[in-house]
């Protein structure tokens, strides 16, 4: 498992923070092209089930997938592909799955030459790296191989990058996080108005990948790259919106782990990323250059809030200055899950099925958050699609402000990849 030796991602090491306070869902997404055997699917997650009994039991996982004996059976479905976007309409769904007792399933979206795998867990039971071994170990059980696995034998925290290691890196963590909870951590958090009930709405698109060449061509130029120009694209179409609430200020999600590990895509064709408006502030006006902005962005993903700038903390949505916490409502959920695409690096090719061609690998995460502007690009066969999706509470109601938002990604970016812009 090649794959496993590279360092740990965000996403990643997001899992093991999050893992304190809550636990959302992970979707593994294999494109085929070609076809599969109905009947050896069932035979294959028998094999997966006895080398790793524990798939059904809900366990906490950890990098060196420890797992422990369980019992159950790996439960699935076959469905007819209906056409090409049926996926992103599942996938939707299945990161949101609540599960009741197996946390883990499995979705076959089977066309005349085509199809996807879905591969759903929570999750407590696997993260971004465990689903992609467990993609490829499918794929050895498909073929009738017997299945062995090598685990990694670094620990997490023996793989975080130098400067975050021993003692030394414990007290550079500490200010760095002091430095981003400064302020209240009501204020530092989240922006706009707390609620207990969750409204949103959303707007997707979708565009001809053979734009990105030019794209690439233009930021390359500029300074820039394809992850930030898409974020200034968002934030710029968004600050368009809501200007008029709080003039000046409009934001983007940077994580706050390993700013380094963010990097652009190998190549076009694994173009994947998750928006946020969230923590990180742009002062932004009607005069503000896309351009500019996005090698700003850059420069901040690449520095990191510990050596950039400090945190511009303020409000996107007018709200009040000291918001009050709501009472609790057990019947409902307090925060919807947010959609995220998560890119796990460079990645070992995937070998093929037995009749079909692996085409693509995406890993969709749902997190327990509190984002007001989710924006998802997500790249497969000739197409980009983007979904946009706003919250109403948050953000207040704007009429088609999620059509509204996505048509301004649009916009700016087919005028960004235009020769020469």
């Amino acid at each position: 498992m090649q794959n496993l030796g590279r360092k740990l991602g965000g996403m990643e090491r997001l899992f093991y923070q999050q893992n304190l306070v809550g636990s959302g869902n992970l979707t593994s997404i294999l494109f085929f092209e070609g076809t599969i055997d109905l009947e050896e699917i069932p035979k294959a997650l028998l094999r997966l089930q006895i080398a790793f009994p524990s798939l059904t039991n809900r366990i906490v996982a950890d990098p060196k997938l420890r797992f422990v004996v369980g019992s159950g059976i790996l439960p699935y479905e076959v469905i007819e592909r209906q056409d090409d976007e049926h996926f992103r309409r599942l996938a939707r769904s299945e990161v949101r799955r609540q599960y009741s007792d197996t946390r883990i399933h499995f979705t076959f979206l089977v066309g005349p030459d085509k199809g996807e795998i879905i591969v759903a867990a929570d999750h407590v039971l696997a993260d971004a790296k465990s689903l992609y071994a467990l993609c490829e170990l499918f794929i050895e059980a498909m073929h009738g191989r017997e299945l062995s696995y090598v685990p990694m034998g670094d620990a997490w925290e023996n793989r975080l990058p130098k400067e975050y290691r021993g003692l030394a890196g414990i007290v550079k963590t500490y200010r760095f996080i002091k430095k981003i909870f400064a302020g209240s951590p009501e204020i530092a958090m989240k922006f706009g108005h707390d609620v207990d009930h969750v409204h949103t709405e959303s707007f997707g698109f979708k565009m001809d990948k053979s734009i990105l060449k030019d794209l690439k061509a233009n930021t390359d130029r500029h300074q820039s790259n394809l992850n930030s120009i898409f974020c200034a694209a968002a934030v710029l179409a968004a600050h368009e919106i809501y200007r008029n609430k709080e003039p000046g200020i409009v934001c983007l999600n940077t994580p706050v782990s390993v700013r380094d590990q963010i990097v652009p895509p190998a190549a076009p064709e694994e173009m994947g990323m998750f928006i946020s408006a969230f923590l990180q502030w742009h002062k932004l006006d009607e005069n503000t250059d896309i351009w500019e902005l996005a090698r700003n962005i850059l420069a901040t993903i690449k520095s990191g809030v510990g050596a950039g700038e400090a945190l511009m903390l303020g409000k996107l949505a007018a709200g009040p200055k000291k918001p009050e916490k709501p009472k609790p409502d057990k019947n409902r959920q307090r925060f919807t899950q947010s959609i995220t695409v998560s890119n796990p690096g460079r990645l070992v090719p995937f070998k093929n099925l037995p009749d079909a061609k692996i085409v693509g690998y995406r890993n969709l995460g749902s997190l327990w958050t509190q984002e007001s502007i989710t924006v998802v690009v997500l790249g497969y066969g000739d197409y980009l699609y983007v979904d946009a999706e706003i919250s109403v509470e948050r953000l207040g109601h704007f009429p088609k402000a999620a059509e509204n938002l996505a048509d301004g990604i649009r916009q700016r970016i087919l005028a960004a990849a235009q020769p020469n812009a």
